[in-house]
Parts: structure tokens; C-alpha cells; sequence
């Protein structure tokens, strides 16, 4: 009776069995948005790479340009110093130290400038757009020269003159110094230098 009873009840029992999912979003949509994703952020990045590329060339072109050119000055602002010397010692200017001090100034040299003025100017005028390079040039290869000339052994040596030897090559170095310093000192030395002018303008 009991047997016959059991058997009963299994066969009315319901045979298929149903699974409900854990409610909120399918596992395979969240795979697709996990996809759909990291490829997105993959072309993005890729897009941004291309449009950074230039700019981080330009950057460290820049760089190489402008320490080739602080290396220039450097090199030049020694043969001017030397003539400076020079003229604070000899004020009468002897025969020898005039043709010695006319040798030295033939030291000077631009190569590296002109070069770089020609094949990459837009990056020169970024980098001194004071034109300090220039002016420094000017001074020291043909207002200079042209001075020694001009003036001759017995006024050279004379600092009150304007344009005489030894005020061009005050002039020249003081040009020099000061691009060599603005190029290569942090930004936050330029910054308080900026705000420090700005404050005495004020001031007045």
C-alpha cells in the first residue's frame, strides 16, 4: 500500500526543472562592454599617440637645438673675455696686443647659429625670440671688428666712448651671459626673476 502510494507521488511530481538567472545584467553582455571598451580605449590612446608624436619630436629637437646653440656662446664668450683682459690691462693699446686682440676676435664663430637660423627658423625665433643671438653676433663679429678699425690702437681701450671696443665688448658679453643664463636656469629662477621685475615696475 505504501509502496504503491510512493510510486504515486513520483510520477505526478513535475519533471522539468527551470533555472532563473541572478537578477541584473547577463554575463555575456558585460564580457562585450568589457571588449567594446578596451578597444575603444586602444584606437583612442593610438589617436592621441599619433597627434603626440610630432610635438614630443619638435620638443627634443628643441632641446638639441638650443644646447648646441648655449655650447656656441659658451665657446665665444671665452676668446671675448680674453680681449676684454686685454683691454683693461693695455689702455694705450700696444702695436702687438691690436693685431693680438684683431687674431683673438677671429675666434668667434656663428656656424652652428646660421645653420640652424636657415634649415630650422621658426624654431631659432622660439627659442630666442628676444634676439639676443643675433644682437650677440652682430656685436662680436661685425660691430666689433669694425670698431678696432675704426678706432685704432690709441682709442680702443676707451670705455666712455660709445661704440669703441671696449664698450661693444662689455656689450657683447653681457648679451652673451645673459642667453646662456635664460636657457639654461630652472623655470622657477625665470619665474621669480619675471615677478620680481614685474614688482618694481609696479613699485615706480
Amino acid at each position: 500500500m505504501i509502496a504503491s502510494l510512493c510510486q504515486a507521488v513520483i510520477q505526478a511530481a513535475p519533471t522539468t526543472i527551470y533555472v532563473r538567472e541572478a537578477p541584473g545584467m547577463p554575463e555575456w553582455v558585460k564580457i562585450l562592454i568589457s571588449a567594446g571598451t578596451g578597444a575603444l580605449f586602444a584606437i583612442i590612446g593610438s589617436v592621441v599617440m599619433e597627434f603626440m608624436k610630432p610635438k614630443i619630436a619638435k620638443r627634443a629637437l628643441k632641446r638639441e637645438i638650443t644646447a648646441q646653440l648655449v655650447g656656441e656662446v659658451e665657446d665665444n664668450l671665452r676668446p671675448l673675455r680674453e680681449v676684454r683682459e686685454i683691454l683693461k690691462e693695455d689702455e694705450i693699446l700696444a702695436t702687438k696686443n691690436y693685431f693680438r686682440i684683431v687674431t683673438i676676435l677671429k675666434r668667434v664663430a656663428d656656424e652652428r647659429y646660421r645653420e640652424y637660423l636657415e634649415t630650422h627658423k621658426i624654431l631659432i625665433y622660439e627659442i630666442d625670440h628676444a634676439k639676443n643671438l643675433d644682437n650677440f653676433y652682430d656685436l662680436s663679429k661685425k660691430q666689433l671688428p669694425s670698431s678696432m678699425e675704426r678706432y685704432g690702437r690709441q682709442f680702443a681701450s676707451s670705455r666712455d666712448e660709445m661704440g669703441s671696443p671696449a664698450s661693444l665688448v662689455e656689450h657683447a658679453i653681457h648679451v652673451g651671459t645673459w642667453f646662456v643664463t635664460f636657457q639654461t636656469e630652472p623655470m622657477y629662477k625665470k619665474a621669480a626673476r619675471w615677478l620680481k621685475g614685474y614688482l618694481n615696475v609696479w613699485r615706480r
